[in-house]
């Protein structure tokens, strides 16, 4: 639970704080309530006095107290977190997450750095839904079965899932049936992937099938590919920078190397051009259709952003790629980002790191778009979203489509040299 820091009553509220350490719980509690006494509307005392209840297996009065400060003041935060600290100490994760909810709402935050009530709250967040992610993974199985059976109606082919050794980071690898006249859609999960997470992984892929096999009915299926017009346009954009590459040179970099590292960034960049407007289609669908999932696609979809850097602090480095080309990548990272956001009432932080960065504008102008056509989308639009992320990043000129015959995969080509 959060003890608040103390600005008004700092003599009895810092010795209840000690003694609280100390596990004197009778001794903080004298102090808090003496703290209370000399200032009946301080909420720094009134706080603090609910997280001894909560120590002492008071909680109904700890509850009480923290729901009286959340109605008077709606925007203190330390009231929101401690509650939903005791409601998941209860075993009751549905209403710690609501209190969760509510906190990132409604409450107001100074910094959200580490040590903060803020980022405490997104801690708890993860420990709430790994709580549900478990309380809910057997009827979260069922209900993937169930999409299961309304994809092999929807195609006509049996669904598979194996569970196998796949290379490491890899987590699945999906064949669709009518690829190469197979007799079913397989999907090779790791062993590895964690048990909580494989309902989100397998429903994932499932509407990624679903979204193909639409296409392929109206006749709209399509490849992303790059043709030599494409690289000639994407060797100009991948303008190396002269300094950062004579630097690597001079501490006896090979130059293929150098070159190579940079194509493969390009590469990668094209392929989250593609898979970033599909995601956001794949996600917000999971997240109306099997609301049972939540957890399991909060924590999976959280999962991806484990590690990554600061975005403010790639721009601090030293790149050899042009700036243009690092923002494009952090843009689509960001619109991911906000994506868990939106699914999920804000329990994220992973969009606040860009927000004071060159990058957010853009990535905002990608979300309005998708926000914008969210609501029509129809078969095989995610195409066309791809498009106009592209339009709007400048890589247009990028890659190409081309018609795919009903047996083909949806992928053709794209290998850049």
């Amino acid at each position: 639970m959060n003890t608040p820091k103390n600005n008004r009553q700092p003599g009895a509220l810092d010795q209840a704080k000690v003694r609280l350490e100390q596990q004197d719980y009778s001794g903080a509690e004298r102090l808090a309530r003496q703290a209370l006494a000399e200032d009946p509307k301080s909420l720094q005392a009134r706080n603090f006095l609910a997280v001894v209840f909560g120590f002492t297996e008071r909680e109904d009065q700890a509850i009480q107290i923290l729901r009286e400060i959340m109605e008077a003041h709606g925007t203190e935060p330390d009231a929101y977190y401690n509650l939903a600290s005791l409601l998941h100490k209860g075993g009751k994760p549905e209403e710690s997450l609501a209190a969760l909810e509510k906190l990132f709402a409604r409450a107001t935050f100074h910094s959200p750095g580490p040590g903060t009530v803020y980022s405490s709250a997104l801690s708890l967040c993860q420990q709430v839904q790994s709580a549900l992610a478990d309380k809910h993974h057997e009827r979260a199985c069922q209900e993937v079965q169930g999409l299961s059976r309304s994809i092999e109606a929807l195609t006509g082919y049996p669904v598979a899932v194996l569970s196998e050794d796949l290379p490491q980071g890899v987590n699945v690898a999906v064949k669709t049936g009518w690829v190469s006249d197979r007799r079913q859609h397989v999907l090779r999960c790791s062993r590895s992937f964690p048990r909580l997470l494989q309902p989100h992984l397998i429903a994932h892929h499932l509407i990624r099938i679903e979204l193909l096999a639409q296409a392929r009915k109206t006749g709209k299926l399509r490849g992303f590919t790059t043709t030599p017009a494409n690289a000639q346009f994407l060797k100009r954009l991948l303008c190396l920078r002269r300094p950062q590459i004579c630097r690597l040179l001079d501490k006896g970099v090979d130059p293929e190397f150098i070159a190579r590292a940079a194509w493969d960034t390009v590469n990668r960049l094209l392929r989250s051009l593609y898979t970033c407007p599909i995601e956001l289609v794949v996600e917000t669908s999971l997240r109306d259709r099997l609301p049972v999932l939540a957890a399991s696609q909060f924590l999976d979809l959280a999962r991806y952003f484990d590690g990554a850097p600061n975005p403010a602090e790639l721009f601090e480095r030293e790149q050899i790629l042009p700036r243009t080309v690092t923002r494009i990548g952090l843009a689509l990272n960001c619109v991911q980002a906000r994506l868990l956001g939106s699914l999920f009432a804000n329990t994220s932080a992973l969009a606040l790191a860009y927000k004071p960065t060159e990058v957010y504008p853009l990535a905002s102008r990608l979300w309005n778009c998708w926000q914008a056509a969210a609501a029509s989308l129809g078969p095989a639009d995610e195409y066309l979203l791809v498009d106009r992320f592209a339009e709007i990043l400048g890589l247009r000129n990028g890659y190409e489509w081309v018609p795919l015959t009903p047996e083909a995969g949806p992928i053709s080509g794209g290998a850049l040299n």
